[in-house]
């Protein structure tokens, strides 16, 4: 896939003759939706008031970019690929692009035309 960074345009603050609040740079993202991304680190939840703790993906795990969030600190929902129905946010340091795997499709893909073709 394809992943150019994605310009998110943040809503402008309204503007009044006391209003003095400033608009918020424009955030490029460096992931969009449907990208395959790699974990580079754990990420672990801790116990809240209705689940215990455990970890939501380890480190090296395969995670889809499932929507986002430019408004937050985490832009990034993901979720382990036979996961759709769930996601959890992640900073744009802690996933990486999956090239290899990537790649590894795109050339299935194209061997497959091929082998249509022929």
């Amino acid at each position: 896939m394809n992943s150019t960074p994605t310009e998110v345009k943040l809503p402008k603050p309204a503007t009044g003759e006391d209003s003095s609040a400033v608009a918020e740079p424009q955030m490029l993202l460096a992931f969009k939706v449907g990208d395959r991304t790699r974990a580079k680190v754990a990420i672990y939840e801790g116990p809240d008031d209705y689940a215990p703790g455990g970890y939501l993906c380890r480190k090296g795990d395969l995670l889809i970019v499932r929507k986002l969030r430019a408004d937050s600190q985490w832009p990034y929902a993901v979720s382990h690929e036979d996961i759709t129905d769930n996601s959890f946010s992640v900073a744009s340091d802690e996933i990486e692009l999956d090239a290899a795997l990537d790649a590894s499709r795109a050339l299935a893909t194209q061997e497959a035309k091929n082998a249509d073709q022929a």
